[in-house]
């Protein structure tokens, strides 16, 4: 009886042989509750589940073969963009909104829910008042890109192309169009000495650079601090085709090779980082027979690797090798744009032949046909994927004047209140690599936000006393923040119900 005790039993006398002890809760039997699940399956023996209905047999999916490329019987207007990649319509020659069929595309953010114009004018009304002030205050223009203009926000997708003399750029333009543009010069030589903004217009016309940057409606205007020097050697091209009514074209002087890049009377490497930053795509064009890399398109290059995402490398003149030699070629471009560009990510490069002239070799025909339509369809892309980037871009400049603003503060905080602020300025800018770090650690700023050490140090040299710096507003930069968080999901809320 004491062991049953232990046991947790009631003391009643163990069961005669061949009984059964009676069940949990019956008077006088307060043994051990058995597990609920053992008790469940005790109490209700288990059953299997009922047979599942069987899925009726569904249809085996059709397969439907890709629409086939046109084949070029030797030229190279088999297609182009003024034929639409689309199944089961047929592209009208005289119809203006070509670029908005083409442009769709299956992978692409569908905004047809989103009032683009509104969004636009909001982003431009948002830059002005949260992120403006503090790039003023902080003098962003002079060490980066001046302020943005209501023109820049409005305008359509810009494509730039750049490269070394005769490689086919301005014949990539005439591409494009399917005709000639007004200024228009295409030869071995260097033909291309000025910069050239292909636009939409209602006539033929050429606007020369003073005038084209004086519009308002025009995105060119934050071009006017370069002075005349290089105004002279900018004009505008205004041509009735159907592209340009939602793409501009921007073509760039070939970059030369020796001393001759030497003689260019403005500053070649800060404008073309000026049309970078204002790029939707940048389109680097290199020949079949000349692939080597200057001194000016390796600065050119490197100064465009926070754009890498817009960069798109084309070797033209594809047809003019044999397979066997286009591998090689291919393998020589990237090997040099390895040294060039030295980042992990890879840029897209497309073979092709862009101009009106029949193939020279037919072996690759058809894979420079699908290189073609690929790039192609990039630009066709654009005016989709328009609205996204200039939200992408405001965000990234709202990014960088932030970053700048805490650099500034944390610059001007080092120097002294009276005497030896000039000597004490010059070490802070010797060693700014080490500032650098100390200030994204006092402010926990991200490190890819800094901008580039030696223009920033140089722009630094031509500040004479950074103490004459504006205090910091931190409500300025609390409501730039809201700007991420806040005020663009709104904005994109409205647009959607607009």
């Amino acid at each position: 009886r004491k062991v049953l005790k232990s046991r947790g039993g009631s003391g009643a006398p163990p069961p005669l042989p061949g009984q059964h002890p009676p069940p949990y809760g019956y008077p006088n039997n307060q043994g051990e509750r058995p597990i609920p699940q053992q008790q469940q399956n005790l109490r209700y023996p288990r059953q299997d589940p009922p047979p599942q209905p069987q899925p009726p047999d569904q249809p085996q999916r059709s397969y439907r073969d890709p629409p086939e490329l046109p084949y070029r019987q030797g030229t190279v207007r088999g297609y182009g963009p003024d034929q639409a990649f689309l199944e089961d319509e047929k592209q009208e020659d005289d119809d203006p909104s070509f670029v908005e069929k083409a442009t769709h595309h299956k992978d692409a953010m569908d905004l047809s829910a989103f009032n683009k114009d509104y969004i636009l004018k909001g982003l431009a009304r948002l830059y002005r008042k949260k992120i403006l002030p503090l790039e003023l205050s902080s003098r962003y223009g002079h060490f980066h890109s001046p302020p943005l203009s209501p023109s820049d926000f409005e305008a359509p997708p810009m494509v730039m192309l750049l490269g070394q003399y005769s490689v086919g750029k301005t014949s990539f333009i005439k591409y494009l169009l399917g005709q000639e543009f007004p200024g228009m010069r295409i030869g071995p030589e260097p033909t291309t000495d000025r910069f050239t903004a292909i636009l939409w217009g209602p006539s033929d016309k050429v606007v020369p650079g003073a005038a084209l940057c004086s519009q308002q409606h025009r995105p060119f205007g934050g071009l006017n601090p370069y002075g005349n020097n290089f105004l002279s050697r900018m004009e505008g091209s205004e041509v009735d085709a159907a592209i340009l009514r939602n793409v501009t074209l921007v073509d760039t002087p070939g970059i030369l090779s020796g001393a001759k890049q030497r003689t260019r009377n403005y500053d070649y490497e800060s404008v073309m980082k000026w049309f970078a930053e204002r790029s939707d795509l940048i389109i680097v064009m290199f020949d079949a027979h000349k692939l080597d890399i200057s001194d000016e398109l390796k600065r050119v290059m490197e100064s465009m690797i926070p754009h890498l995402d817009k960069i798109r490398v084309v070797l033209n003149k594809a047809d003019t090798v044999s397979t066997q030699q286009l591998m090689r070629v291919y393998g020589a471009l990237m090997w040099s744009l390895g040294k060039v560009m030295n980042t992990p990510e890879v840029c897209r490069v497309y073979m092709g032949s862009f101009w009106d002239a029949p193939l020279q070799n037919l072996e690759q025909a058809e894979l420079l046909q699908r290189e073609e339509m690929d790039l192609l369809q990039d630009v066709m892309r654009l005016p989709q994927q328009a609205v996204m980037r200039k939200i992408n871009e405001m965000v990234k400049r709202a990014r960088s004047v932030k970053v700048h603003a805490y650099i500034i503060h944390y610059l001007r905080k080092q120097l002294p209140y009276t005497w030896g602020k000039r000597e004490k300025q010059k070490r802070l800018i010797g060693r700014l690599e080490s500032e650098f770090l100390a200030a994204a650690r006092r402010y926990g700023l991200p490190k890819g936000d800094f901008p580039s050490l030696e223009p920033f140090r140089t722009a630094l040299y031509e500040i004479k006393d950074l103490s004459e710096f504006p205090k910091l507003d931190k409500k300025l930069v609390r409501e730039m923040d809201k700007l991420f968080s806040v005020d663009i999901p709104e904005l994109l809320e409205k647009a959607r119900n607009h």
